[in-house]
């Protein structure tokens, strides 16, 4: 009775540690996704602002030339 207890408990320990490495796993992919996404608003952005400003300077050009 003893040594089912003890496979037992050894099972659902080795269990929990997967479960813990597979979390562990799932939240560095969330960070990572979170941060690529974070960084491509930053980068819509800027581009926003670059097509803004080169637009202007072109319409400038055109004024003045």
């Amino acid at each position: 009775m003893v040594k089912i207890v003890d496979d037992k408990k050894n099972e659902l320990e080795q269990k929990i540690e997967e479960l813990e490495t597979k979390n562990a796993e799932l939240t560095n992919n969330w960070k990572r996704a979170l941060a690529d996404y974070q960084n491509l608003e930053k980068r819509m952005v800027q581009d926003r602002h670059d097509a803004v400003k080169y637009a202007n300077q072109k319409i400038l050009h055109e004024l003045l030339v």
